[in-house]
């Protein structure tokens, strides 16, 4: 809630009338504010980052649905590592 006040002749408004006229107080909460824009840009980030992850899916889902499609079968590549402790077969 704003107060009113008239201002001063001693502020610089000594035109008579215009004196009498009231001066709105600027109470806005600016801590506030920064923290609201601070977390909806955050969330625009969040929504943004889950909106690329979504897509890259889908186009990689449609990629591999394509490939077996067509009939091909090294459509997914395992990879065994040594570090698992997986060893390929000795012959």
């Amino acid at each position: 809630m704003s107060q009113r006040l008239t201002p001063r002749a001693a502020m610089g408004d000594d035109h008579g009338a215009a004196s009498d006229r009231p001066v709105e107080i600027d109470d806005t909460d600016y801590a506030h504010r920064h923290f609201v824009n601070l977390a909806a840009a955050a969330f625009l980030l969040f929504v943004s980052i889950g909106i690329v992850w979504t897509i890259k899916a889908m186009d990689a889902y449609e990629k591999q649905r394509a490939c077996l499609d067509s009939g091909r079968r090294e459509c997914v590549q395992l990879e065994a590592t040594r570090h698992w402790g997986i060893r390929p077969p000795e012959h």
